[in-house]
């Protein structure tokens, strides 16, 4: 055979010729893809049970916050410094109810007698536009000439209540444990990593719950100053009960958007006993307070607390809020703040080698 012969076998030959081998997943890759698939689904699939529980646990981090600040000004130990705690929020809820409803039944009486003819004043002034005029002339349509029929909505109500309700005991109760004796808890999330990785757990564990109060501390300062500002128009602007009112709007603040919309009904119903004009005024400037804070003070304000861009606490709210409802909405911000500490601490630092920082230290 000639050496031209022997290099053209050689080249030709199949079995002497480099095998390629295809690139194929191995198989703790697989494993891995298919545990992140499955926890998906079941995070996807157990959604409201998983944000009722996160619900609880920002409960019961206002109240581990709230008795240490009591604890670091009078010296208490922190069990009694949570019995306070817990003490002046049921006297400040059974006044504020007590006093609510002492006032209420006076002005029930003057909103049934002033109601009607100011609810005439602003079907006048409405019909003066073209919006106005089908605005009213499609609602008695809607409504039909014998009244709605109000068994479905009502029953419909009732289930909804009764769901939230049972939401806000098991909130509660979550809350309470964790803020009484949350070791338990705590050093059980820590045992379920590998012994070499438990003391960077539990420090970034402790920087979510420092992230947390810094949230709540942000979210009760946006509250206040809404409560404040609203007081003042309701105020100026001689509307019944407008400390009541105000103290109100704070409370509902804590929930964006659905919050403020169900703290406007009174302000609405009591605007109305002092006239179409004062509902208008009353009306408009509430709705400016409420665009103001959430679309500048809340965002601004939580990036200062726990340094979240303003266009994730918007998007965290749109996006919950759409998929999850009200209780999407409770939890959005501080679920967000909470998947952004992950991020930098677990991913960016831990995984990616970025420098570590701490939490703690850069929001201080």
């Amino acid at each position: 055979m000639t050496p031209s012969d022997q290099q053209t076998s050689a080249s030709g030959n199949p079995a002497s010729s480099p095998r390629r081998h295809l690139p194929r997943f191995e198989v703790p890759t697989l494993r891995a893809a298919t545990l992140t698939a499955l926890a998906l689904i079941f995070i996807w699939l157990t959604a409201n049970i998983l944000l009722v529980l996160f619900a609880g646990i920002l409960l019961g981090a206002m109240f581990r916050g709230l008795a240490q600040l009591v604890q670091r000004a009078t010296g208490l130990s922190i069990g009694w410094s949570l019995l306070t705690v817990f003490g002046l929020t049921l006297a400040a809820a059974g006044l504020g109810g007590w006093w609510m409803a002492s006032h209420l039944g006076e002005q029930m009486d003057i909103l049934w007698q002033r109601v009607p003819p100011t609810l005439r004043q602003v079907e006048e002034y409405i019909r003066q536009f073209q919006w106005g005029q089908t605005l009213l002339d499609y609602l008695p349509d809607q409504l039909g000439p014998d009244g709605a029929d109000i068994g479905g909505p009502a029953s419909a109500f009732l289930s909804v209540f009764i769901g939230a309700l049972a939401n806000v005991v098991i909130i509660l109760f979550i809350g309470l444990y964790l803020a009484v004796s949350p070791d338990p808890y705590t050093n059980g999330t820590i045992r379920l990593f590998p012994m070499e990785k438990r003391e960077r757990v539990a420090d970034i564990l402790d920087q979510l719950g420092y992230t947390l109060q810094r949230w709540l501390l942000g979210r009760l300062l946006t509250m206040v100053v809404v409560g404040v500002l609203t007081g003042l128009v309701l105020f100026v602007m001689g509307v019944p009960l407008a400390l009541p009112l105000a103290l109100l709007t704070t409370l509902l603040t804590f929930v964006p958007y659905l919050g403020p919309l169900t703290a406007a009904v009174p302000i609405i119903a009591l605007s109305l006993t002092e006239g179409a004009s004062t509902l208008l005024w009353v009306l408009s400037l509430y709705f400016l307070i409420q665009n103001i804070e959430g679309y500048i003070l809340t965002p601004m304000i939580q990036r200062w607390v726990v340094r979240m861009p303003p266009a994730v606490v918007l998007g965290a709210i749109a996006l919950l809020g759409t998929l999850f409802g009200p209780m999407g909405l409770v939890v959005a911000t501080p679920l967000a703040a909470v998947l952004l500490v992950l991020v930098r601490t677990a991913y960016l630092q831990d995984v990616l080698g970025e420098p570590k920082e701490d939490v703690r230290e850069t929001t201080a």
